[in-house]
């Protein structure tokens, strides 16, 4: 279907369920659709940017990759749908619900006020100065999830289970279900070298290495066991490493980047 084919069917009927339908990169930007319906739909690449889409529904849906920049999504419903590399930045989701659904997002600056995010995967998720106050993370995985600057005061992350979670400088004021022993917090491993130089690209390598691995999964490469030498290449932070920053730098970076294929 054409992005006009969609607004005609929904101004003719609003409660008109998009089903089973194959919509790759639609470009719906700016559309006012509140309560669309979309059900087992592949939406890869789709965009949805600033379109208010308020209460609507999907579900089962690919929406890898979908642009929601800017979009109005209150109260809208995501149920067990892909949303792995889609971009909710400066989205207002508030009392949205992505329960059951894969993320691998971005939520920078978005408003998810009371959003529930219980029983999802959270993978590799950045919610830097989000707004998650009283959302739900009941029985969620979260694995390197970013709150950087976010507000999750009265989250709720009971049964959740963290891993290398990222709260710095996170407002966690009467957040509950947190383990008591900080174990779920992101900390890299010390390095063996004590040479400053050495230390400093152990910590940027380790940083940078699942990262670069994930684009290059998600790029469809193989795996390269002198990635490490691009990474470096890539990086603005040290454009004339010394052999200890070298050395640590590949020793740090492999560590994480093979982990990611690991998984």
């Amino acid at each position: 279907m054409l992005p006009n084919q969609i607004i005609d069917q929904y101004q003719a009927d609003n409660t008109f369920i998009f089903e089973n339908q194959k919509l790759q990169s639609i470009n719906l930007s700016g559309a006012q659709i509140p309560h669309i319906r979309f059900k087992n739909c592949n939406l890869l690449w789709a965009n949805f940017s600033d379109v208010n889409a308020q209460n609507a529904i999907f579900e089962g849906c690919i929406l890898r990759a979908a642009n929601f920049k800017q979009a109005n999504l209150l109260s809208a419903q995501f149920i067990n749908c892909n949303l792995i590399e889609a971009d909710f930045s400066d989205t207002n989701a508030e009392n949205a619900n992505f329960s059951g659904s894969q993320i691998n997002t971005i939520f920078i600056n978005a408003c998810l006020l009371n959003a529930d995010f219980s029983n999802t995967n959270i993978h590799n998720t950045q919610f830097t100065n989000a707004n998650v106050q009283a959302a739900c993370f009941d029985s969620a995985k979260l694995n390197f999830a970013d709150f950087s600057h976010a507000n999750l005061s009265q989250a709720n992350f009971g049964n959740a289970t963290l891993t290398d979670t990222i709260f710095d400088n996170t407002n966690l004021s009467d957040v509950s279900g947190l383990p008591a022993d900080n174990s779920y917090l992101y900390q890299a491993p010390p390095p063996v070298n004590n040479s400053p130089s050495y230390q400093n690209g152990y910590l940027l390598g380790y940083e940078q290495g699942y990262k670069y691995a994930v684009k290059m999964l998600n790029d469809c490469q193989s795996f390269d066991e002198q990635a490490w030498e691009k990474g470096l290449a890539a990086s603005a932070q040290n454009p004339q490493p010394d052999t200890d920053f070298t050395t640590g730098y590949a020793k740090g970076f492999m560590e994480t980047y093979r982990e990611a294929w690991a998984s």
